[in-house]
């Protein structure tokens, strides 16, 4: 406001001195002199013989007196009289003008002759030097020279009042300004200590308000450590207890099948035993030795979930094979104790789904197994199914449930049923057995496949355990799914006679079992240890006019794989059957190796029955009676084959061979040889009868190829050593 003031101030003292009256003189006589000095160039324009002057003489003439009679009322002649006599000098030379300039527009206008134009160029002339004479603009310049006189002085007075105005005004404003600029520091130092005062205000207050969150916090702070600490401490005393009883039962569990194997040993020891009771007692070590490997299993599990080390592979596979193994393995068992068995798949599924096939066997064996265990007499059933995705883009379920009509348990035996080192109750230890891990173990791993367990149990009616994994995206329709495609031959051909196979393995112990397999059922055997061998051996052989019967390729070989070895065959025209064998069982492994240009798929472990099957699928002659003996006729016979019995023993023996091999790898970070040699064990294992130690080499391999930290490698590898460890001291009678 103050900055105003002063700004007008000044235009007032500088711009604004001339009053009003004096302003309205000074226009009129400026708009005189500007007509009077066109009246002068149209005067000059007429002496040069312009046409358009001629034309606008009078207006022009009549302009300057309408600018002469405009001055009277724009100054007060009365009080300014050399102004009023220079101006009354003005209008006396137009009026003598006037009859001069209409002389001058008339003879303009006149049209003549030659001869007249010379005359009347003539009287232009002397009509304009009579204008000239009369001084028109002489008197214009007089009016103004009088004009100035007569205002001079008052402009002066005025000028004079007005700058003593301004100082004054200035220095008044400038007070002003200095009051104003004193009274805005002021006000400036009180908002700023209104706001020091406020601020520190705040900051007391905030200080105490956070003082009181922290003492509040500190009393539930205080009050949650002791809640924990006493929780903690239940637990922990919980935990003793049930560790306690779980040392107690692990006592006793190792205890018993302990003192059966030695036991038993002692009476191998002597040598007045008969043959069956040798037999009895190498079927007693057997069962007390599997018993103790069940329980190192649990154990190596769940101390491997604990350490967070059990490395998940999820990979495609077909949702059937998630329950045929299953029904094969544990059908005898349940037929054994009269109980029905069955395995039911409901509603249609993807013909892949991608979870991780080792542990949902795994969790599966357990529940299944205990149904088995608790139920005497009646019935044991599995429910399979598939739940799509709930919305598009989000991944379907597998869902399983086991029912069994065993002696089920009470609400409060379920509550506890999945903690560590706990079963129902010490009475179903006494009866039944067991470490009450395997449930833990399943719990952790369900979990741990992004699913959930639960279990509906009524004393002395059975149990229900229920549970799902997630199954990964839905890729393609969904379809029906059969579960008897997959399952086994129940016995095995009568005979292989005049069969020629050649065989392509490079796992020696493998090539010897499956070379014993094939020979005892009469076939003629070639063996090949990798993949140009193989290729070598099969167009020698066809060149020779003996080709072989069928071709039995490992997938997995040094140096030239099976799948390469297939691709050489036929694209040097080898156009017999070629049968791929391999321990990868994904659909997308089988899709490879069809497509490679095999003509059937046969997985290991491979079992004597499907490989004497397989194989005479593809007979292309009839047997005949000398081509030569025919083979054992069943499980049972081979079980009692002595050479089968020795290939047994010598594949138990070299486990320690194959263990420091894998050792070896490890230390020295070569995780694809561990990987390989993981692969072979895995392989021949099953085949000689061994599933734990196929499962567990399936997982090592798993973790090598993964490249698992070596932690988890050590870890996966001492659990297959103890697997091993456990076969050399306790070899099986023969595989199936």
């Amino acid at each position: 406001m103050a900055w105003t003031a002063l700004v007008a101030t000044v235009y007032l003292g500088s711009a604004g001195v001339r009053s009003e009256p004096h302003a309205r003189a000074s226009a009129a006589l400026e708009e005189l002199r500007a007509r009077q000095a066109a009246f002068d160039a149209t005067l000059l324009e007429l002496r040069a013989g312009s046409a358009a002057a001629r034309s606008s003489l009078l207006e022009r003439f009549g302009e300057l007196e309408s600018s002469a009679h405009s001055i009277p009322r724009s100054i007060d002649l009365e009080r300014h009289t050399i102004a009023a006599h220079a101006l009354s000098g003005y209008v006396d030379a137009l009026r003598g003008a006037r009859r001069r300039v209409e002389r001058l527009a008339a003879i303009t206008a006149r049209p003549d002759s030659p001869t007249d134009a010379r005359r009347a160029r003539a009287e232009v002339e002397q009509e304009l030097a009579a204008v000239e004479r009369l001084g028109l603009g002489g008197a214009a310049r007089s009016l103004s020279s009088g004009y100035a006189a007569s205002f001079g002085a008052r402009l002066d007075e005025a000028e004079t009042f007005r700058i003593a105005l301004f100082l004054v005004t200035a220095l008044l404003l400038i007070r002003a300004l200095r009051a104003a600029s004193e009274v805005e520091r002021r006000s400036a130092e009180v908002r700023a200590a209104n706001r020091t005062l406020e601020a520190r205000v705040e900051e007391r207050t905030r200080r105490l308000s956070e003082a009181n969150k922290a003492l509040e916090s500190a009393i539930e702070e205080a009050h949650r450590c002791e809640q924990d600490a006493r929780v903690a401490r239940e637990s922990a005393e919980a935990a003793n207890r049930g560790k306690s009883s779980f040392l107690a039962h692990m006592s006793h569990e190792i205890r018993s099948p302990m003192t059966a194997i030695l036991g038993y040993s002692e009476r191998l020891l002597e040598g007045s035993l008969s043959e069956g009771e040798r037999a009895e007692a190498l079927s007693a070590i057997r069962r007390n030795g599997e018993h103790l490997a069940q329980l190192v299993d649990d154990v190596l599990d769940l101390s491997k979930i604990e350490a967070g080390q059990v490395v998940l592979e999820r990979a495609p596979c077909a949702p059937g094979r998630l329950v045929v193994g299953v029904r094969e393995a544990l059908a005898p068992r349940a037929e054994a104790k009269g109980l029905e068995f069955q395995v039911l798949w409901e509603g249609p599924a993807p013909a892949t789904v991608l979870t991780d096939l080792l542990r949902v066997e795994q969790v599966l064996f357990n529940l299944v197994g205990n149904a088995i265990k608790f139920t005497a007499q009646g019935r044991v059933t599995v429910r399979a199914r598939y739940e799509p995705p709930a919305r598009a883009g989000s991944g379907g379920r597998l869902a399983f449930a086991v029912e069994d009509s065993g002696i089920g348990m009470d609400q409060e035996a379920a509550a506890r049923v999945f903690r560590p080192y706990v079963q129902a109750s010490t009475s179903t230890t006494r009866r039944f057995g067991g470490t009450g891990l395997g449930l833990a173990i399943c719990r952790r791993l369900v979990s741990a496949l992004g699913g959930a367990i639960r279990v509906e149990s009524r004393l002395g009616h059975g149990s229900v355990f229920s549970f799902h994994v997630d199954a990964g995206p839905l890729d393609g329709p969904l379809g029906a799914v059969d579960l008897g495609a997959a399952q086994e031959p129940a016995s095995a051909p009568e005979s292989l006679a005049g069969l020629r196979v050649l065989l392509a393995e490079d796992g020696e112990d493998t090539r010897r079992l499956l070379t014993h397999f094939l020979s005892a059922a009469g076939a003629q055997v070639t063996t090949a240890a990798d993949g140009e061998e193989a290729v070598r051996s099969a167009l020698a052989a066809r060149a020779e006019g003996a080709p072989f019967d069928v071709v039995l390729m490992d997938m997995e070989m040094p140096r030239v794989d099976g799948v390469e070895a297939v691709r050489r065959l036929r694209s040097a025209g080898y156009d017999l059957p070629v049968v791929a064998l391999t321990a990868n069982v994904l659909v997308s492994d089988r899709r490879r190796c069809l497509e490679a240009g095999c003509d059937d798929y046969c997985t290991k472990p491979v079992r004597r029955a499907t490989l004497l099957w397989t194989a005479a699928r593809w007979r292309r002659v009839d047997p005949v009676e000398d081509a030569g003996p025919a083979g054992p006729r069943g499980g049972a016979a081979a079980s009692a084959d002595e050479g089968l019995l020795e290939l047994v023993r010598l594949f138990v023996q070299e486990l320690d061979g194959d263990v420091e091999s894998m050792r070896r790898a490890l230390a020295g970070d070569d995780l694809a040889d561990l990987s390989i040699l993981a692969h072979r064990l895995k392989g021949a294992a099953g085949s000689y009868g061994f599933p734990a130690i196929t499962r567990q080499a399936a997982l090592l391999e798993s973790a090598a190829r993964g490249g698992a930290p070596r932690d988890t490698l050590s870890s996966e590898l001492a659990a297959l050593e103890a697997l091993c460890t456990q076969a050399r001291g306790n070899p099986r009678v023969a595989p199936a």
